[in-house]
């Protein structure tokens, strides 16, 4: 996986002396002006896409694969997706295993959970110790599964 490389503060001061005094008058312009030239189409469509096809690697824990998950918002700030978008698609993108868990802690099912309940429980699951036990037979699983296919 690539990362993206952060702007540093020169660039953004740079760039934002060589605007015109005054233009800039709300915050959404200044969001949309920076957006625009720090973004071009072809970033911002692979970062999108990043986020809309999010699955957990096949050994990656669900700590890790929520932290990358939360890394690619911060990447693209101007996705469009809505919380709960961004929740289903996370939910989808994770193993069966957590699916049960989540549905477990909201009673049945994960998504009708509200997005600010939504995020604490994943994160909550996220820190949980029953998850290591889940993540380590993902990964014999694995192991398994490519000893056998080899």
């Amino acid at each position: 996986m690539q990362a993206i490389p952060l702007l540093t503060c020169w660039e953004a001061g740079s760039w934002l002396k060589q605007l015109k005094a005054g233009s800039l008058t709300t915050w959404r312009s200044i969001k949309i002006t920076f957006l625009n030239n720090f973004y071009d189409d072809a970033k911002y469509e692979k970062l999108q896409s990043k986020l809309s096809t999010f699955t957990q690697g096949p050994t990656e824990s669900f700590k890790a694969a929520w932290v990358r998950f939360m890394e690619y918002q911060q990447d693209c700030p101007h996705h469009d997706f809505s919380e709960v978008q961004l929740l289903g698609t996370f939910f989808r993108g994770v193993d069966w295993r957590y699916h049960m868990a989540l549905d477990s802690a909201s009673n049945g099912n994960f998504n009708t959970r509200y997005p600010t309940d939504a995020t604490v429980l994943i994160e909550n699951l996220a820190c949980s110790n029953n998850t290591k036990n889940a993540d380590f037979e993902r990964k014999i699983e694995r192991a398994v599964s490519t000893e056998s296919n080899g």
